[in-house]
């Protein structure tokens, strides 16, 4: 992992490791929309440490990042993700220019229920969408598995 100071001078050792997005063997796909999945972006030593700092939410769904909920870990990783350097690598990744002068929204999950995993799309407002899961496992099922369907109205039309 590599230190980074900021110019606030609060340092921390650096989560994201960005330069695993160059990797052979990620996917990424321009059609039916852009997309790119990538694994080991997350640097594996801080997976402890978040889990610790990782909110408790009582009930399933996705919240607003509030910092006062997540411990310090958490917040350095999400200062991280919303870094114009993280918007910028990956816009470029995707085909999006200037991705980093785009606001960015954050929101934290620790569980869901079943209607959480039905077809959607994001908005039509949404530039780009960055999942960044957490889990220590996944079962042997598809549960857990993202599928990026051709149309939003058949499961079957990957």
């Amino acid at each position: 992992m590599e230190s980074n100071c900021w110019p606030t001078l609060v340092c921390f050792v650096r989560m994201l490791r960005l330069e695993v997005l160059d990797r052979p063997g990620n996917r990424a796909q321009k059609e039916p929309f852009a997309f790119l999945v990538a694994a080991g972006v997350l640097d594996d030593s801080a997976r402890a440490r978040l889990a610790v700092d990782f909110p408790r939410y009582t009930s399933a769904g996705f919240f607003p990042h509030e910092p006062d909920d997540c411990g310090p870990s958490v917040n350095a990783l999400i200062a991280e993700l919303t870094a114009p350097v993280f918007a910028h690598v990956v816009g470029m990744k995707l085909g999006i220019d200037s991705l980093e002068t785009f606001p960015t929204l954050v929101t934290i999950c620790r569980m869901l229920n079943k209607r959480h995993g039905t077809i959607h799309t994001d908005s039509q407002s949404k530039i780009a969408t960055a999942l960044l899961y957490l889990n220590e496992t996944w079962p042997d099922t598809s549960a857990g598995c993202l599928r990026f369907l051709q149309r939003a109205d058949s499961i079957d039309d990957q």
